[in-house]
């Protein structure tokens, strides 16, 4: 296994605690969010010492897009706030209900008279599910929805002259570690590195 890869291990793991303890309601998750982002930086460092003397990766690197993509930029905006100026806190949490790829479906041409979700306490572990009643022209009934629980980061840097936002970070988080794993992939698979 390359460093590199024992890098993005490293930072998966961060984020699988960031999200099992942000689930359960404890506090202590933004330990692990910071050491998440820390570590999700380093991956393409640690890629760039170890493959450096490796004949055409300093070309490959200096050409691939994954240093032109904005969404990764802002990752790493947020870990020069993280490790330069304080800690990473969340901002607020969204909940949203997940109604599947087919969406919420309604009985009738009006449609719904309102889609009532049953409350979320937030001193308790998150459910995964969540039960909504609605009422719709055919009378009230209730559907089990998955809960999508995530929350937003928004940190100011450059002496307060810009502002990284996360509406759902856990989302874009997911999304970022997929491009990681993919340049991983990439350059393993080109430079002729097993997994």
């Amino acid at each position: 296994m390359t460093e590199t890869r024992k890098k993005l291990a490293e930072t998966q793991y961060f984020f699988g605690l960031t999200q099992k303890l942000f689930k359960a309601g404890f506090r202590d998750f933004e330990y692990n969010l910071n050491a998440f982002i820390g570590s999700a930086r380093n991956v393409t460092f640690v890629m760039q010492k170890e493959f450096t003397n490796v004949p055409g990766f300093n070309e490959w690197w200096a050409s691939n897009s994954t240093q032109k993509d904005e969404s990764m930029k802002k990752f790493v905006a947020l870990r020069n706030v993280s490790v330069k100026e304080k800690s990473i806190g969340h901002n607020t949490f969204t909940l949203k209900h997940d109604f599947g790829p087919d969406g919420l479906h309604v009985v009738g041409k009006k449609g719904p008279t309102s889609v009532v979700s049953d409350p979320i306490r937030f001193d308790t572990p998150i459910p995964e599910h969540a039960y909504v009643t609605i009422k719709d022209d055919y009378g009230e009934r209730r559907v089990k929805a998955k809960l999508i629980h995530d929350f937003s980061v928004v940190e100011t840097y450059d002496h307060g002259t810009k502002q990284i936002k996360f509406d759902g970070f856990i989302t874009e988080a997911n999304d970022y570690l997929g491009k990681l794993e993919k340049v991983v992939d990439e350059c393993e698979d080109k430079f002729g590195i097993q997994k």
